[in-house]
């Protein structure tokens, strides 16, 4: 049954997205069904779905309800997993497609998310929620980095060097602070 929903991630159908994102999400919460769905690939699904919906071929109002329950359902899925579930790529891709990096903004800013997707309406029902969604999600994602594989070394040193700092700057700390209270007040 897993496999099967994360299937319909890949249709074209928004409201066929929704339908699926809303069983993933119910799945995402129960402690071995979460499991079942990282061990077939749900992590991953559900970012290829993210990174879709919020690009700007893929972004239309129509796909904002997907969006939020595919966020919510990674959601559950970061807060229940033993490890990240994404591989390093999507990690930082989803990461970029959600938030600046911190140089971008500066070390004093107070919000590192990028903007919903030009293509839905301001006044769209969703949009807020995504903003907390999408606050959640770079807070989570942020405070759990994918790990390399037991015995493995990243292909070079570059890469170690990058992630680094990532993981240890003084800066985010603040920062995820002020995310965990505007987030916590929110819901």
């Amino acid at each position: 049954m897993h496999e099967a929903l994360l299937l319909l991630l890949d249709h074209s159908s928004a409201a066929l997205l929704e339908a699926a994102c809303g069983v993933l999400i119910n799945l995402a919460a129960d402690p071995p069904h979460a499991a079942a769905l990282l061990s077939c690939g749900g992590g991953e699904a559900l970012c290829r779905l993210l990174l879709h919906v919020l690009s700007e071929d893929g972004a239309d109002v129509a796909t904002m309800p997907a969006a939020l329950l595919a966020g919510k359902t990674l959601c559950n899925l970061c807060c229940i997993a033993e490890c990240a579930p994404l591989a390093p790529q999507q990690h930082a891709a989803l990461l970029e497609a959600i938030s600046w990096p911190q140089e971008a903004v500066g070390q004093g800013a107070a919000s590192r998310l990028r903007a919903p997707p030009g293509a839905w309406p301001s006044e769209a029902d969703g949009r807020t929620e995504w903003v907390q969604v999408a606050e959640l999600l770079s807070q989570l994602l942020r405070q759990h980095p994918p790990a390399h594989p037991p015995g493995a070394e990243p292909a070079d040193d570059s890469l170690e060097v990058l992630e680094a700092p990532q993981e240890t700057p003084a800066p985010p700390q603040p920062q995820q602070a002020s995310v965990s209270c505007s987030v916590g007040t929110s819901t």
